[in-house]
C-alpha cells in the first residue's frame, strides 16, 4: 500500500500537506493502470488547470500518471487525481474492499464506500473543477477507495477520498 510517510505528496491530518497518502490511491492507481493507451478525461483538485478533458494516458508508475494532453506531456501525482471518465471505465476491475480499517481509512472512506454500496442513484459533488456537480448519476459499483459511476452516457471512476458530498440518494 502507499505509504510515502513524510513525502508531501498527501494531505496531512492537519492539511499540512505532509503525511501518509490516503487509502484512495492505490485503487486509483489500479484503475488507471487498466486504462493505459486510452483518451480519457481526468480531473485534479487543482481549482484553476487541474481538468484534462482528452488526456492519452501514456504511463501509470510509482504513483504518477504521465499523460498526453495536446502536444504536452504532463506528470500528475495520483494523490491528487479526484477521477477517471472514459467508456471503458465501466469494464475496469476494482480492489475489494479491506477486511479491516485503521485511521482516515475507518472515518472516511469506509463509510462512504457503505453508504454509495446502500444507494443505486445521487448528486455528487466532488473536489476540483472535473467531476464537481454530478447530478442524478447511476451508482455502479464500489471497491476499495473507487465508486463507478455513470453519469448520463458517462462512466466515471471516482475516488472516495475526494467526494465532497452526496446529495438527493435513493
Amino acid at each position: 500500500m502507499c505509504d510515502c510517510g513524510d513525502c508531501g505528496c498527501c494531505p496531512g491530518s492537519n492539511g499540512s500537506g505532509s503525511g501518509l497518502c490516503d487509502c484512495c490511491v492505490d485503487p486509483m492507481q489500479y484503475v488507471l493502470e487498466q486504462l493505459i493507451g486510452r483518451v480519457v478525461r481526468i480531473g485534479t483538485t487543482d481549482t484553476s488547470s487541474g481538468t484534462y478533458p482528452s488526456a492519452t494516458i501514456l504511463d501509470v508508475n510509482d504513483y504518477i500518471i504521465t499523460i498526453r494532453q495536446g502536444a504536452n506531456t504532463i506528470a500528475l501525482p495520483i494523490c491528487l487525481v479526484v477521477g477517471v471518465q472514459n467508456a471503458q471505465v465501466q469494464n475496469v476491475l476494482l480492489l475489494p474492499p479491506p477486511l479491516s480499517n485503521e485511521g482516515e481509512c475507518d472515518c472516511c472512506e469506509r463509510p462512504l464506500r457503505e453508504l454509495f454500496d446502500g444507494i443505486t442513484t445521487a448528486d455528487v459533488d466532488a473536489l476540483g473543477q472535473a467531476f464537481n456537480n454530478l447530478s442524478n448519476t447511476q451508482i455502479l459499483e464500489t471497491g476499495e477507495g473507487i465508486v463507478k459511476l455513470r453519469d448520463n452516457n458517462a462512466f466515471i471512476a471516482l475516488s472516495l477520498c475526494k467526494v465532497a458530498s452526496v446529495q438527493n440518494f435513493s
